[in-house]
């Protein structure tokens, strides 16, 4: 019985390493047309079934995949009112793939061994745009005064989540290895996305990045630099940031007083077109509360074809109110399930869980996050990882003080 059980592991790890390696291949030709064709159609999907072979259970136990495979069918539902159904469908085939990404990441983050490879998994698409920028940007005369990385195949916007995205990763995977050279190396790694950061806020003149990664950042080294920690760690951490501020602290000023993002930085929040797009998408929403437009039914009646560039008011405008309500209550749950967590057991594990959650929230207001099967399904990541930690650390602990004190 013993020797079948680990034959199944054995089994089921090298499906979980086939898994993982589809999903690196769909990141890193996702900019090529034929190949990412390759990627959504047979990678991914290939994925997901072997996924579901090693671990399909997901949907029972993960709350989390429920509530957003429960979003996805109202927005499949809300076609009924689609102003064009191929828009329509291109819609859907979108939120398919967003749905077979998120069940397999929900399935391959039950097992406490392949999470931080999924971590890892995803600080790759930072990795690959940051590539691809300096292949068709950075190496082509780019000047930082007047232009920014943002192109069909590489938007701005999503350059800018992807580095938040490895912000969190990083952080997170030091906490999985033991071995101290390891957890050090993820620990100078974090340490490099706050340069990494600012470069990309340049290049990609994203004031989303600044707005965003200033406060992530310092949130999550207070949370393990001070919050806590040895009085020496501590003293270490602050003298170490007083050095690098007296280092940096002019040329730093100087690349950004003479770059593009300092300029967007001058024009009034009222002029950006992003507010502009979301009073529109509010104003059809609150016209059509029901269903909305149908999928991609806000850009079809936005004068330039633009969508909302806000996942609230995007699903408002287009499957109406209970899509909104559906996916605000996933956030807040998300939020207040960490927040008693931690009041609970004072573990900073939830602390960090309930920043990534915060920083997760205001994001929405700058992108549409529920048609990207890559900005969704890290949400659905960190979710379920949240379970398992809770699940594997505090739930056990606590159901065995149960059966003691009766």
């Amino acid at each position: 019985m013993y020797q079948e059980s680990l034959r199944i592991s054995k089994n089921n790890d090298r499906i979980n390493v086939v898994c993982i390696l589809l999903i690196i291949f769909a990141i890193f030709v996702s900019r090529d047309e034929t190949l990412n064709k390759l990627a959504l159609y047979v990678a991914l999907p290939l994925s997901f079934i072997l996924s579901f072979i090693a671990d399909g259970n997901s949907l029972y136990v993960n709350k989390y995949l429920k509530l957003v495979l429960g979003l996805y069918l109202w927005l499949f539902l809300t076609i009924i009112t689609s102003l064009n159904i191929d828009v329509s469908m291109g819609y859907v085939n979108q939120m398919l793939g967003c749905i077979l990404l998120c069940y397999s990441i929900s399935n391959l983050a039950q097992n406490k061994k392949v999470l931080p490879w999924l971590y890892i998994t995803y600080s790759f698409l930072l990795v690959e745009a940051i590539i691809y920028a300096q292949n068709n940007f950075l190496a082509l005369n780019f000047d930082i005064s007047s232009g920014r990385v943002d192109s069909a195949k590489l938007n701005a916007n999503t350059l800018s989540y992807y580095v938040f995205y490895a912000t969190i990763s990083l952080y997170i995977v030091s906490d999985f290895f033991s071995v101290k050279k390891v957890e050090k190396l993820f620990d100078v790694l974090f340490i490099a996305m706050i340069p990494v950061s600012f470069f990309v806020a340049i290049i990609a003149a994203s004031r989303q990045v600044l707005v965003i990664q200033i406060p992530t950042i310092i949130l999550l080294l207070w949370i393990r630099y001070f919050k806590g920690a040895k009085l020496i760690k501590s003293i270490i951490a602050v003298v170490l940031i007083i050095v690098a501020f007296l280092l940096f602290n002019e040329p730093v000023t100087q690349i950004y007083d003479n770059s593009y993002l300092s300029t967007r930085n001058k024009t009034a929040y009222e002029e950006d077109i992003r507010v502009v797009l979301i009073k529109e998408a509010y104003k059809i929403g609150c016209e059509n509360p029901v269903f909305g437009l149908g999928p991609g039914g806000f850009a079809l009646q936005q004068s330039d074809h633009l969508f909302s560039h806000c996942t609230y008011t995007e699903l408002f405008a287009n499957s109406g109110f209970i899509a909104l309500a559906l996916y605000v209550y996933l956030l807040l749950y998300f939020e207040f399930t960490q927040y008693k967590r931690y009041r609970s057991f004072k573990d900073n594990r939830y602390l960090v869980f309930l920043t990534f959650g915060c920083a997760f929230i205001v994001y929405q207001f700058f992108f549409v996050f529920t048609s990207d099967l890559w900005l969704i399904s890290f949400f659905v990541l960190v979710a379920t990882h949240s379970e398992l930690y809770y699940s594997q650390t505090h739930k056990r602990a606590i159901l065995h003080k149960r059966v003691f004190c009766k």
